[in-house]
Parts: C-alpha cells; sequence; structure tokens
C-alpha cells in the first residue's frame, strides 16, 4: 500500500487518463482550498467576512472545499462539524475573550500554501486571552 504525496506532480509530458489527455504544461496539477476559497470570480471579495453570502446564493457550498469533496472527502466531515460547532458555541458561552499580541499580516493572513493555507513562518498564531469566566 502506497500513500500518496501531498506535493503536486509537475509533468513535462502529455499523458492521456482514463477520459481525457492532459496536455504538456510543465506546471503543477493540484487544488488548493485556500485558492478555491480566496477566488474572487466565487467569492466576490473573498477575504471579506460576509456570512450573508451563503444566504444570497445557496450555490456558493459547491464551492466549500475545505473538506475536500467526492469520493476522496473526507469520512469524518459531519463530525468534525458537528464538533467545531459544539465547541466554538461552548468556548464563547463560557468565556469572555480577547485577541492577545495577534498582527493580521503576520498571523492572519495566508503566506504559504502547502496544501492548506499557512501564516508566516515565525507566527505564533492566533492568541486569545481569557478576559473572565461567565456565570453559567
Amino acid at each position: 500500500m502506497t500513500i500518496s504525496s501531498f506535493v503536486p506532480t509537475i509533468h513535462s509530458f502529455s499523458f492521456l487518463t482514463t477520459f481525457i489527455r492532459i496536455p504538456v504544461l510543465s506546471k503543477p496539477v493540484m487544488q488548493s482550498s485556500y485558492i478555491v476559497h480566496t477566488n474572487p470570480d466565487i467569492y466576490p471579495d473573498p477575504l471579506a467576512f460576509s456570512p450573508q453570502r451563503w444566504i444570497d446564493n445557496p450555490h456558493l457550498t459547491k464551492y466549500l472545499v475545505a473538506f475536500s469533496r467526492g469520493t476522496r472527502g473526507c469520512i469524518g466531515i459531519n463530525l468534525a462539524r458537528s464538533e467545531l460547532y459544539l465547541e466554538t458555541a461552548k468556548l464563547f458561552r463560557r468565556f469572555d475573550l480577547e485577541i492577545y499580541e495577534t498582527t493580521e499580516e503576520k498571523d492572519v493572513f495566508t503566506k504559504h500554501d502547502f496544501l492548506l493555507g499557512h501564516t508566516s513562518l515565525d507566527s505564533t498564531g492566533i492568541r486569545m486571552k481569557v478576559v473572565r469566566k461567565l456565570k453559567e
């Protein structure tokens, strides 16, 4: 059994797949969720926080590829989404948080694409500080 590499394959020749002939490109062939999710042709103003875009155009969900799509999609997508929703809700219901020693340029924006988008290599990530515990 082999494990596929996340590194894109660079072909300098034409080859025939089951359905189509891929021409000589000498370019990496792969899909990155970051490139899809920040494509302005799909999402107008892709870096803006705009939940309304999903309500106005439900068709956009077909471009949501964080867990991949089709037969190679994440088998645990429903469990992962449930856990994300529950834990995020629990965190914000129990604690008053504020951003701590975080800069947008270094810790938020994507600088490198290693199949998944990554921030600056010297980033410590988005850090949060608990201001106080909320009453239950």
